[in-house]
C-alpha cells in the first residue's frame, strides 16, 4: 500500500502542478452512496448514505483533464449476525447498527467528448484515497455469555451489547486505497455521473475485509 501511494501521490502532484498553468473548473457535488464492507470471516454490511464536497478540474489538450477534490461521506448500515457452534443451530444473534463517516480524496483522469451544442459525455478512472473519521457501532447482543467468550477468543472482537468505534478500537484501518471508474453526461455547467470504487486492500488488521461501493451524484460548475 505504501509503495502504491508513493507512486500515485507524486504523479498526481506533478500533473496537478502542470495543470495549474492552464484553465481550471471548480464544481460542487452532492450524491447518493452505497458502500459495502464484506469478508468471508467478517459480517457483510451494505451502507446507504450521501456525500458532499467540491472538486477542481485541471484542463489539458485533447479533451483530457485531471480532477481532484475533497468529499465527506456519511452512511448508515444495519445487519443481523447469527452465530453457530457445532452444538446449536445458530438461533442466537447480534444486531449491529453502524454509522460510517469518511473523507475521500479522488485523483481522476477524465476524458470528455462533446456530442452536440452544450451536451457532452465523459468517462474517468483513477485512484481515491479514503480516510476513516468514525465507524461507530451500536450492538445489541442476544448471545449467551459462553458464546460471547467463545467467538471473542476466535476473532478478538467484542460481541457484547454496547457502542464502539471500529476505527478507534483497532478493528478496522482508517486508510483505504481505492481504484474507481465511472462516467456520465454533461449539459453546460451541470453533470450527472455514476461510478464504482474498488477497495484494493484489506481494511482489517485481523482478517481480510474490503470496502467497495457504488454511487451516483450531481455536480455544478461555477
Amino acid at each position: 500500500m505504501k509503495r502504491i501511494s508513493r507512486i500515485f501521490l507524486p504523479l498526481a502532484l506533478l500533473c496537478t502542478s502542470t495543470g495549474m498553468r492552464g484553465e481550471q473548473t471548480y464544481r460542487m457535488e452532492v450524491g447518493y452512496i452505497q458502500p459495502y464492507q464484506f469478508s468471508e470471516m467478517y459480517r457483510n454490511t451494505y451502507f446507504h448514505g450521501g456525500k458532499i464536497g467540491g472538486t477542481v478540474d485541471f484542463l489539458f489538450p485533447y479533451n483530457m483533464s485531471i480532477q481532484t477534490g475533497l468529499f465527506y461521506n456519511l452512511a448508515y448500515g444495519e445487519n443481523d449476525q447469527h452465530f453457530t457452534t457445532p452444538s446449536d443451530n445458530g438461533t442466537e444473534h447480534v444486531v449491529n447498527r453502524l454509522w460510517l463517516h469518511q473523507l475521500n480524496i479522488p485523483v481522476r483522469y477524465t476524458y470528455t467528448q462533446k456530442i452536440w451544442s452544450k451536451l457532452a459525455l465523459f468517462a474517468y478512472a483513477g485512484p481515491d484515497f479514503q480516510i476513516g473519521l468514525a465507524n461507530t457501532q451500536d450492538a445489541v447482543s442476544n448471545l449467551s455469555a459462553e458464546k460471547i467468550a467463545y467467538f471473542e477468543s476466535l476473532s478478538g472482537t467484542s460481541f457484547a451489547t454496547g457502542k464502539t468505534d471500529l476505527y478507534s478500537n483497532g478493528t478496522l484501518r482508517r486508510f483505504n486505497f481505492i481504484l474507481g471508474v465511472g462516467g456520465g453526461i454533461q449539459w453546460d455547467k451541470y453533470r450527472l455521473q455514476s461510478g464504482y470504487d474498488f477497495g484494493m486492500f484489506s481494511i482489517s488488521k485481523n482478517y481480510k475485509v474490503h470496502q467497495r461501493g457504488w454511487y451516483v451524484s450531481f455536480s455544478y460548475a461555477f
